[in-house]
């Protein structure tokens, strides 16, 4: 359910990423051309596919969540998909950040990373999966139910059947007689 709820965290925090990146592009296409300037293209170019990247993975954290959040053992496994990737992702861009000498960026990494640690922490315990197979209406492997309670209405079955009287040739032993009997 944690896990659930800062995957929803993080969709909303990449729409809003996606929305500055998106909207920052807007800013510099009407400056460049208030100013007669062409060369700004690369960079209005590069924010909107970062707008566009953070757009996918945002409704991927937010449908994974959703998922988690009503059950499903398809957004566990999409949140240690994501988690995994966001890691991986979070670690290159620290490592990268660290090399260019900017350290504000690498910490924003490395929370990001921490992140996607606790995330792939909490989807993957085993909490989680017993929380995902307690789900109401889902089949449990445990053979049928007892048979505790009212029995169910309707018309009863057929009586059981019992064998007959037992044919009793000369040669048997009665348990009445205790004796074998011979003719």
């Amino acid at each position: 359910m944690t896990a659930g709820l800062l995957a929803v965290g993080l969709a909303v925090l990449c729409g809003h990423s996606a929305f500055r990146a998106f909207d920052a592009a807007d800013k510099i296409e009407k400056l460049s051309n208030r100013l007669g300037h062409g060369s700004a293209q690369d960079s209005i170019g590069g924010l909107q596919t970062i707008g566009a990247l953070n757009s996918i993975i945002g409704v991927l954290w937010l449908v994974g969540g959703l998922l988690l959040m009503s059950r499903k053992s398809a957004g566990r496994i999409m949140l240690i998909l994501l988690a995994c990737a966001g890691g991986v992702s979070s670690l290159y861009s620290a490592i990268a950040s660290l090399d260019a000498e900017v350290p504000g960026a690498a910490i924003g990494s490395f929370i990001g990373l921490g992140l996607a640690a606790l995330i792939l922490g909490l989807a993957m315990a085993g909490s989680t999966t017993r929380w995902l197979a307690s789900a109401p209406g889902r089949l449990r492997r445990h053979g049928p139910p007892a048979p505790y309670g009212q029995p169910p209405y309707g018309q009863p079955g057929p009586p059981p059947v019992y064998p007959g009287p037992r044919r009793v040739s000369r040669y048997t032993l009665r348990t009445t007689d205790f004796a074998v009997v011979r003719c």
